[in-house]
């Protein structure tokens, strides 16, 4: 109280008046009424000293928290500017040669599928959208980091490199058409009547003709080939070559399927008696080419005239009919699969 007495003395203007000596009974009155205010508000300014001491031998401490912000500020920053970096590397900068060739796996559609690849398409390593200076908490009573400079948008992207390849189906039966030529004998007979004579003298006897007699069998036929593997009926090409062993999945050169894999079992018939000529065999297709060799044996149903008759005499009452007879023989031939005849006449009847 005596320091206190001792500046308000010092602090007063002299002479003193009336008016002065009641404003200050006035505010010492309020002061006594305030006092115990007064000391905890001097405590109050005595610990935020401390504090505020503490503070800044924090701040200033080579190994306080603030140094380690800065630090941890500056490795945000420079992998953003990094991340950045890379991103815009990956949207601009082509494919190395020994990536231009994709390995396309197993597509099957009968369809041509066309692949651009266009610069600035590959996938950037970093996602930096949700970096912003909002997200960023400052630092009170130091130095903040500057604000993150605006990324500028992507370029209209272009195409460096367009690769098409056809896509097949992939069947296990395949229908062909083709010719073949058979060793089994082509004889034709027939049952013709004949009349002599008229009037009352006419006789009428019915006779045995040979119309056909040869050693051989030409067939158009119609076949229904079974490939036990999967198979297409177009030229076979390898659909990735490898470039590099370093690249996963182009280590190796796709390998051209075995020559076995383009023979199947045929069933087939012919196109003008389908219910007297049959065959059974097998039909093989050389991949770079929709035509194919069919080979198999021979099933020729033919009417014959009863064994032991002389078909230069006239028929008897008893034999009035031919019989059926099986004719065997080894047939082979050309057969075409229906794409090929889609390739041959369709430019022709194209208007």
């Amino acid at each position: 109280m005596a320091y206190f007495f001792q500046q308000l003395t010092s602090a007063a203007v002299h002479p003193l008046t009336n008016d002065t000596l009641k404003r200050l009974q006035s505010n010492l009155t309020s002061l006594a009424d305030m006092w115990q205010d007064i000391r905890v508000a001097e405590r109050r300014r005595q610990d935020l000293e401390a504090a505020q001491r503490k503070l800044l031998t924090q701040r200033d401490s080579p190994t306080g928290v603030f140094q380690l912000q800065k630090q941890l500020n500056g490795l945000a920053d420079s992998t953003i500017r990094k991340a950045a970096e890379l991103n815009a590397a990956a949207r601009t900068v082509p494919l190395d040669p020994d990536l231009q060739v994709l390995p396309v796996g197993q597509w099957f559609g009968s369809k041509t599928i066309t692949v651009s690849l266009k610069q600035g398409q590959r996938v950037a390593l970093f996602d930096t959208g949700g970096i912003s200076d909002s997200t960023r908490a400052s630092v009170t009573g130091g130095d903040n980091p500057a604000a993150k400079a605006t990324q500028p948008a992507p370029t209209d992207l272009s195409v460096v490199r367009t690769l098409q390849f056809p896509v097949y189906n992939l069947y296990h039966l395949q229908l062909g058409f083709g010719f073949v030529y058979s060793t089994a004998e082509d004889k034709r007979f027939q049952i013709d009547t004949v009349t002599t004579g008229s009037g009352a003298s006419a006789t009428t006897q019915k006779f045995i003709d040979r119309t056909r007699s040869r050693d051989y069998n030409l067939l158009g036929t119609v076949n229904v080939i079974i490939f036990p593997w999967a198979w297409h009926a177009f030229p076979w090409r390898p659909r990735y070559v490898a470039t590099s062993s370093s690249v996963p999945g182009l280590s190796q050169t796709e390998k051209k399927p075995g020559f076995y894999k383009d023979f199947g079992p045929m069933v087939g018939f012919s196109v003008t008696s389908p219910n007297k000529d049959f065959l059974l065999g097998g039909a093989w297709f050389p991949r770079p080419s929709p035509v194919g060799l069919q080979f198999g044996w021979h099933i020729a149903l033919r009417d014959y005239p009863p064994k032991g008759s002389d078909i230069t005499q006239p028929l008897t009452n008893r034999v009035t009919t031919l019989q059926q007879k099986r004719i065997d023989g080894f047939s082979v031939g050309l057969v075409f699969t229906t794409d090929f005849f889609g390739k041959v006449f369709a430019p022709i009847l194209k208007p």
